[in-house]
């Protein structure tokens, strides 16, 4: 029996045998008879990224129906949660977007806001820099990680942080903690600082819409390591840092401890810079009572450790 919610590009527990399409170039309708030999059961969404630079969409087919839709996939966060009936103008980067795939009203689009599910809405109207919309019809998921993960990460360089956000939305972290460590070669602060927090930001909106996700990773602001182990909440939490010393823990050991834990318990995950942390530093980590992890015996890059073990625990957890 399929599952009623399939993610695309994650784990697809419960599918019998699926099939990944790669829709490129331009919004593609998918009549069901092309389903029909591929999916048996009632799947009724599943979640695509278009490559060619056309962004998210979600594939919305209904067994019953003759055609299916590919629906584009925005992020908007209002102060009041999203409802049926409401109508709203989008923000104007979402407006723009909107206008960019030449949608037209009565056309549909699924938005999201963080607070669960997603919502079907119909294009109202389209102005200049004005697009208005009416939100129709909740579509439950359930994409996200039993426990929160927060990968708390001694900044790589530019770009190589801009990958480890976008990975890291993908495969289900719940936030990233950016942290300029002792061995950190990206040094930032002030209002820099505050820019590269907010593009981060961005970056993981990004990647939650392509991803399929209903929920966005919260990038931290900067702060320090010793700023970082004083946020309250660590103590409820499972803490990790990974470590080549002594007393250290395989990844899947810890993982598979982590999994009988309460749902929802938060999961904090430490590592360092390019050269990892410095002994004072691990040696700080340790005495706040976090939990020393290998990755095994090879030496991973900064910006590759906190996804291998990302990927470790969402494989646990979702087997």
């Amino acid at each position: 029996m399929i599952s009623e919610e399939c993610n695309y590009g994650t784990n697809l527990t419960g599918c019998a045998s699926v099939c990944c399409f790669f829709l490129k170039n331009s919004c593609l309708a998918l009549r069901q008879r092309q389903i029909d030999g591929l999916i048996k059961g009632g799947v009724r969404r599943h979640t695509v990224g278009l490559q060619g630079g056309l962004g998210p969409f979600a594939l919305c087919f209904d067994p019953y129906r003759k055609s299916d839709i590919v629906l584009p996939r925005f992020f908007v966060r209002l102060d009041a949660p999203l409802c049926g009936g409401l109508e709203l103008e989008l923000p104007e980067a979402v407006s723009r977007h909107v206008q960019v795939l030449r949608m037209q009203p009565e056309q549909q689009v699924s938005l999201f806001d963080g607070r669960g599910g997603e919502w079907t809405s119909t294009i109202l109207s389209m102005g200049r820099k004005i697009v208005e919309v009416r939100i129709e019809t909740h579509v439950r998921s359930a994409r996200e990680l039993p426990h929160p993960v927060t990968l708390a990460v001694g900044m790589p360089t530019n770009d190589r942080m801009d990958a480890l956000v976008e990975k890291a939305t993908e495969l289900g972290a719940c936030a990233v903690q950016p942290l300029m460590l002792d061995r950190s070669v990206l040094r930032l602060d002030g209002e820099r600082a505050l820019k590269k927090v907010a593009h981060w930001q961005g970056v993981a909106v990004a990647a939650a819409e392509q991803s399929g996700r209903t929920c966005v990773p919260e990038i931290h602001p900067i702060r320090t390591l010793s700023q970082w182990l004083q946020v309250p909440g660590a103590a409820q939490a499972r803490c990790g840092l990974l470590s080549l010393g002594e007393g250290t823990v395989g990844i899947q050991r810890w993982a598979g401890a982590l999994s009988d834990a309460p749902a929802g318990t938060p999961v904090y995950f430490l590592s360092g810079p390019e050269g990892g942390l410095s002994p004072q530093e691990e040696e700080m980590a340790r005495g706040a009572g976090w939990q020393g992890v290998s990755l095994g015996a090879r030496v991973l890059r900064a910006d590759t450790a906190p996804l291998a073990a990302l990927s470790v625990l969402a494989a646990q957890w979702e087997a």
